[in-house]
């Protein structure tokens, strides 16, 4: 396990380079120096990462986060899919996000509207509409 004094000073350096809209920079400081994260223990902090993710269509760095998050870090909520799916969509990756949301609905942690407004997004970004019905079924 990585110490709690080196990733909690990951989290304030990541936080405030993505304040400073270096989302990316933030991201891969984090992944780099934390991987896995296990000392973090803060929901909150991973998702305002993941929601730079989404804002930044970064559909690869947001899926990263999101396995790390669940083999190592808090559990993550429904804010955590919804940024995930968020990325994908503005990412234009259906695939990826039809993939999460078929994850998704194996677990406890069930889509909501905005989950499943970002998936039928990316079907209709990538021109895949048979598979927009399918999230609606």
């Amino acid at each position: 396990p990585v110490p709690a004094r080196m990733v909690t000073t990951s989290f304030t350096t990541a936080r405030c380079i993505s304040a400073a809209w270096q989302w990316q920079a933030a991201l891969q400081r984090l992944v780099e120096q934390n991987p896995g994260c296990e000392g973090s223990r803060d929901i909150k902090e991973w998702n305002k990462l993941l929601a730079r993710c989404a804002h930044g269509a970064q559909w690869s760095l947001a899926l990263h986060l999101l396995r790390q998050l669940r083999r190592s870090g808090p559990a993550p909520d429904q804010f955590s899919l919804n940024s995930t799916l968020h990325a994908c969509s503005s990412g234009t990756r259906w695939d990826r996000a039809l993939a999460l949301l078929a994850e998704a609905r194996a677990t406890r942690l069930q889509p909501d509207i905005v989950g499943f407004s970002s998936v039928v997004a990316a079907c209709e970004r990538g021109k895949r509409w048979q598979w927009a019905t399918w999230c609606l079924a």
